[in-house]
C-alpha cells in the first residue's frame, strides 16, 4: 500500500508548487509581497531613495529671466512636512506607491502640512461620463475633492488612479514570489528529500497514525532528527524535475527579468556599472519619475493665480529637482556644451544661467564674436568684416568698400 499523503509539504515539487492556485487570491500578489522578493525591493528602494534625496525647488521664470521662490510650499517638500514623515521617507513612500501600486497620494493640509496617505485606504469614486471626466477621492468614508490631493501616478487614464508594476506584470512576479515560497518551504522541511512511504501490509489506525507523527517529526527544520522503519516498510524518494535542477539558474534570469521590468540595469547592485551606463539609467528611469513628480507638483501646489500666469502676464511658475549633484558626469558634457554655443555666439552667459535657473548678471546680455569672422546678412547680401570694418555686397565686382569712421569732433551725419 502507498501513502502518498503521509507529508505534503515533502512531496510537493516545485513544478506543482508554481501551478498550484487554490484561490484567484492566492494566486494573485500584491504590493508586500511584491516588496518580499529581494530583487524587487532592491530596484524599489534604489529608484526611491534617489527621488527622495533629491530637493525640489519653486522657480518664476519672466521674459527669459528666472528666479528662485521660496515660502512654505519648497519648506514642507524640503524641510518638515508637517506629518509623521521627513521630506526624504515622504518622496520615498510616494514613489514606492507610484512604482508598484495605483499611486502616490498626499493630503494638502493648507499652509500647515502634506500628509502622505497610503493608497491602501485611498478609494475613487468616479464620474459616469468618458469625456468629462470626474472623480472624488475616499478615505475611510471621508469625501474629498481632487485637488486637495497630491497625485503620483504611473500609467493613468484618467487622472485618479494609475497601473502598477505589480498589477501589469503580477504573472511574473508571482512566479518569483512562488519559488521563493518553495524554497522557504523546503527549507522549513529541513532539506529532507521528497519522497513517500510504501508499506506491504496495511497498517493499523493506530501504526498509521504513529508513523504519520514521527514523520512529521523527522521534517521538523532546525533539529537532528532520525527514523527508523518497520519491516515491509520502505522510502521512496521523488526524483527532482528539471525545473527544481535548474533552480539556481531560474533565480537568476528571474532577478535579471526583474531588473529588466524596473529598468534597472543588474551592474549597478554587482558594482561594475560604468559611468556612461549610470548615466543612463539616470535619464531613462530616474529623469521620468521626477517630470511625473514635477507635474504632480505644479497640479497640486501652484495657485489658480501663478497657472493662469502665463498666459495673462507671460510669468511660468513651475517645479524642479535640483539634479546637479546626481548628474555630475551629465554636467560636465553639458558645461562644455554651453560652452561651444556662448564662443559661437549662438547664446549670451545669462541665457546659459537661465537654463541653469540662475539669475541674470548685469552685463551678461552679450555675444562674443571672433574679429577674424566675416559676418553675412542674409536680408540685405551684404558682408561685414569686423576687423576691417568694411562691408561688401554679395555679387559686386568692386573690392571691399570701408566703412567711413567718424573723427573725433567731426559733427557730420
Amino acid at each position: 500500500m502507498i501513502f502518498n499523503k503521509i507529508e505534503k509539504r515533502a512531496e510537493i515539487t516545485l513544478q506543482q508548487f508554481l501551478e498550484e492556485r487554490i484561490t484567484d487570491k492566492d494566486g494573485d500578489i500584491d504590493k508586500s509581497k511584491a516588496l518580499g522578493i529581494p530583487s524587487v525591493s532592491a530596484c524599489v528602494n534604489l529608484i526611491a531613495n534617489i527621488v527622495g534625496s533629491l530637493k525640489v525647488k519653486l522657480y518664476k521664470e519672466t521674459k527669459g529671466k528666472t528666479e528662485e521662490i521660496i515660502d512654505y510650499r519648497t519648506l514642507l517638500l524640503n524641510k518638515r512636512t508637517g506629518d509623521t514623515l521627513n521630506p526624504t521617507e515622504f518622496k520615498k513612500a510616494m514613489v514606492i506607491d507610484y512604482l508598484l501600486d495605483k499611486g502616490g497620494y498626499a493630503f494638502i493640509n493648507g499652509n500647515k502640512s502634506l500628509n502622505y496617505v497610503d493608497c491602501i485606504n485611498i478609494s475613487i469614486l468616479k464620474g459616469i461620463d468618458p469625456i468629462l471626466k470626474d472623480f472624488d477621492i475616499s478615505v475611510n468614508g471621508q469625501r474629498y475633492l481632487p485637488f486637495q490631493f497630491l497625485r503620483l501616478l504611473r500609467n493613468t487614464k484618467d487622472g485618479s488612479s494609475g497601473i502598477g508594476i505589480v498589477q501589469e506584470s503580477n504573472e511574473a512576479l508571482s512566479v518569483a514570489y512562488r519559488i521563493q515560497e518553495f524554497e522557504k518551504r523546503q527549507i522549513k522541511a529541513g532539506g529532507n528529500k521528497s519522497g513517500f512511504l510504501k508499506s506491504k501490509s496495511k497498517l493499523s489506525p493506530d501504526g498509521l497514525s504513529d508513523l504519520r507523527t514521527r514523520w512529521k517529526t523527522l521534517y521538523n527544520a532546525g533539529e537532528t532528527n532520525m527514523m527508523i522503519l518497520n519491516d515491509g516498510i520502505d522510502f521512496v524518494g521523488v526524483q527532482a524535475t528539471s525545473v527544481e535542477l535548474q533552480m539556481n539558474e531560474t533565480k537568476t534570469i528571474n532577478n535579471a527579468e526583474i531588473c529588466k521590468l524596473m529598468e534597472v540595469p543588474t551592474g549597478i547592485f554587482e558594482g561594475n556599472i560604468t559611468e556612461e551606463e549610470f548615466n543612463s539609467f539616470i535619464k531613462t528611469r530616474i529623469i521620468p519619475i521626477l517630470i511625473a513628480f514635477e507635474s504632480c507638483l505644479n497640479e497640486g501646489l501652484l495657485t489658480e493665480v501663478e497657472k493662469e500666469a502665463l498666459i495673462t502676464e507671460h510669468t511660468n511658475y513651475y517645479w524642479q529637482f535640483e539634479t546637479s549633484e546626481l548628474l555630475k558626469g551629465s554636467l560636465v558634457e553639458r558645461y562644455q556644451a554651453y560652452q561651444i554655443a556662448v564662443l559661437s555666439g549662438f547664446m549670451t552667459k545669462n541665457e546659459v544661467r537661465n537654463k541653469e535657473n540662475l539669475e541674470d548678471i548685469e552685463g551678461l546680455d552679450i555675444v562674443t564674436m571672433n574679429l577674424a569672422d566675416v559676418i553675412f546678412d542674409v536680408k540685405t547680401k551684404t558682408y561685414f568684416t569686423p576687423n576691417m570694418n568694411a562691408t561688401n555686397s554679395l555679387g559686386s565686382d568692386k573690392g571691399i568698400e570701408p566703412n567711413p569712421i567718424k573723427e573725433k569732433g567731426d559733427d557730420t551725419k
